[in-house]
């Protein structure tokens, strides 16, 4: 079964496993200066590592919900999810989530972790040093998912 585990937002965090070995993982930073234009790269580049790497079930953390007059920038993880759920849907793939202190817990220990301990944790459990807070919280969705989907 191969993983990828998601940090949205417009860096988005990935990681990808299969059989417990880390097959990519990194931060792609979305373009796009319109929803449409962002929403459009976001779903040509999911679809493209879903399928470069056979991607069988999809797991993010869950978006936060805004404030009643937030900005764009605080909205776009929600509407990155649905084109995330969309295309797990037609592609017949599982999509799965779970809320940021479930996500830190996994990986630190501790569900009140901040970034320093994310990308710390991160570095520790996969040997690497994450490139971002992006990439370790989307290491730590990963590690979350493993233990759910095991």
């Amino acid at each position: 079964m191969t993983i990828l585990g998601i940090d949205l937002g417009r860096s988005v965090g990935y990681a990808v496993e299969r059989d417990g070995k880390l097959l990519a993982s990194g931060t792609k930073v979305l373009g796009g200066t319109t929803l449409p234009e962002h929403l459009s790269d976001w779903l040509c580049w999911l679809r493209a590592i879903v399928e470069r790497h056979g991607v069988d079930v999809i797991a993010y953390e869950q978006p936060l919900s805004p404030p009643r007059y937030a900005r764009l920038s605080a909205l776009l993880p929600i509407h990155e999810e649905a084109v995330l759920l969309l295309l797990a849907h037609r592609s017949g793939l599982r999509a799965t989530c779970a809320p940021p202190p479930t996500i830190k817990k996994a990986l630190t220990g501790s569900g009140r972790a901040k970034k320093p301990d994310m990308i710390e944790a991160a570095a520790r459990v996969w040997d690497l040093t994450p490139n971002s807070p992006h990439h370790a919280d989307a290491l730590g969705v990963l590690t979350w998912a493993m233990g759910v989907e095991a």
